[in-house]
């Protein structure tokens, strides 16, 4: 699923994340949010970061399957927030991985 963001990212079908932000932000202010106000207010902090760090993507992943499992059955915006904190999350441990792993020698 992931790999198929990411294919669709690079073949221009996702042209930018605004989609996917506004998913967020549409199943965020349904009335009966599974979300506290803290968790929803750092849901949309991360959201609207670029680059996140692997404790952050984490985070942001762990606050969107906690509304997919609730939201699931009642909008699809709920597997767009899902699917666009997968890839958020597959950024981040890719960022992490090209930035730890020792460059070779020349």
């Amino acid at each position: 699923m992931i790999s198929l963001v990411g294919q669709l990212k690079k073949k221009g079908v996702l042209e930018g994340a605004d989609a996917w932000k506004t998913a967020f932000s549409n199943i965020t202010t349904i009335i009966g949010n599974p979300l506290t106000i803290e968790e929803r207010k750092r849901l949309l902090e991360l959201v609207d970061k670029d680059d996140l760090t692997i404790e952050e993507a984490e985070e942001l992943y762990r606050l969107a399957r906690k509304l997919y499992r609730e939201y699931i059955d009642k909008t699809p915006d709920a597997f767009a927030a899902l699917l666009y904190a997968a890839y958020k999350r597959k950024e981040a441990y890719i960022k992490h991985q090209q930035t730890t792993q020792p460059k070779p020698p020349q």
